[in-house]
């Protein structure tokens, strides 16, 4: 019974929000991330955060400025990190083994909803993938319109999978 004392147990399903599988940053840019992430892979810079592409509702984005949590930094491993790992996870999305439902926003400007489009049709038919196209990146933080869309899908989804 002690075997497993300090693990967590391994999840029975996922719910992925406009996950970061892809960005929105040029050639150059990567490069400079790679680059950066090997010889100043802690130095602090600024996260180039588009605030208004969170969401349509203005609340929402008022209240993310205000939030003591919220930083607007990024270092260079971090950032390399989230390329380099979205890229491996779309890559090997045929070998997905979880159920899974996938959320997205079509109109995200946070990051690249194309990586998301890819993954879904690479995956096995377990993962269910919800593309919301008008959508900006919180899509649970959004406005009623696309919030009520998002919470109807997650709330069948979750219904489904406790049959």
């Amino acid at each position: 019974a002690g075997d497993n004392v300090g693990q967590a147990p391994a999840p029975q399903a996922a719910i992925v929000s406009s996950p970061a599988l892809g960005v929105h940053a040029s050639g150059v840019e990567q490069w400079l991330v790679k680059v950066l992430s090997q010889y100043a892979p802690n130095v602090r810079l600024a996260n180039g955060l588009k605030l208004q592409a969170l969401s349509h509702d203005q609340a929402v984005i008022e209240a993310y400025k205000k939030d003591p949590l919220v930083h607007k930094y990024i270092t260079p491993k971090l950032a390399h990190w989230i390329v380099s790992s979205g890229q491996q996870v779309v890559d090997n999305a045929h070998s997905w083994a979880l159920p899974t439902l996938l959320m997205y926003a079509g109109a995200d400007a946070l990051v690249d909803p194309k990586a998301a489009d890819a993954f879904a049709r690479a995956a096995p038919a377990l993962v269910q993938a919800q593309r919301l196209d008008a959508a900006y990146h919180e899509i649970f933080n959004e406005s009623a319109l696309y919030r009520d869309v998002a919470l109807a899908s997650l709330g069948s989804w979750l219904d489904s999978q406790l049959q």
